[in-house]
């Protein structure tokens, strides 16, 4: 897709106001103009950033992936996608633009669960649908340690680092103890 150049369209609404018949005409090209210069010019940069595709966890291959994991899940009109619906376990979509954001709301939302749902099995069953998900293999104590330092979204920079990290466990004592000499 080419960027929009601004000199262009204005030269072209310069023209379209030569042949404007009424004065109405005339004066909403005249505004057209008028908001296109006052408009900050986009960088290309910025422009291609906006241009990125959005991950859709809708896509084939994840959307596969999660009914695997969370045979129940289904998605609300608030873009909430529900994971288990009996213990109303959800996460953000509109917070997920890449697939990282997307692990990273995983870990945030659904740790809690996986560590201290109500019932033994509930709490398998969100830590085999997390591990299924994320091809993890993260044991009930490992998800305890996770939950802990990085579930509700309590550090979620930190949370993004583990997940590019590749779930490093590693990434987070490194985290936690940066945090602990800047305070």
């Amino acid at each position: 897709m080419k960027p929009i150049n601004a000199e262009e369209t204005v030269r072209v609404f310069h023209g379209w106001l030569e042949e404007a018949d009424s004065l109405a005409e005339r004066e909403a090209i005249e505004c057209c103009i008028d908001h296109i210069q006052d408009t900050p010019a986009v960088s290309q940069q910025e422009l291609r950033s906006y241009m990125l595709p959005w991950f859709s966890p809708f896509a084939v291959p994840w959307c596969g992936k999660i009914q695997r994991a969370f045979p129940k899940a289904y998605v609300t009109m608030n873009f909430e996608l529900i994971l288990v619906p009996r213990t109303n376990t959800y996460i953000n979509l509109n917070h997920c633009s890449t697939p990282d954001e997307f692990k990273a709301e995983v870990i945030e939302g659904v740790s809690r669960f996986a560590f201290k749902a109500f019932t033994k099995p509930l709490c398998k069953e969100h830590l085999d649908g997390i591990n299924k998900l994320l091809d993890t293999h993260f044991t009930p104590e490992e998800i305890e340690y996770i939950y802990t330092n990085l579930g509700n979204g309590i550090n979620h920079e930190l949370c993004m680092k583990f997940v590019k990290s590749g779930y490093d466990l590693g990434v987070i004592d490194e985290g936690l103890q940066e945090e602990g000499g800047q305070a």
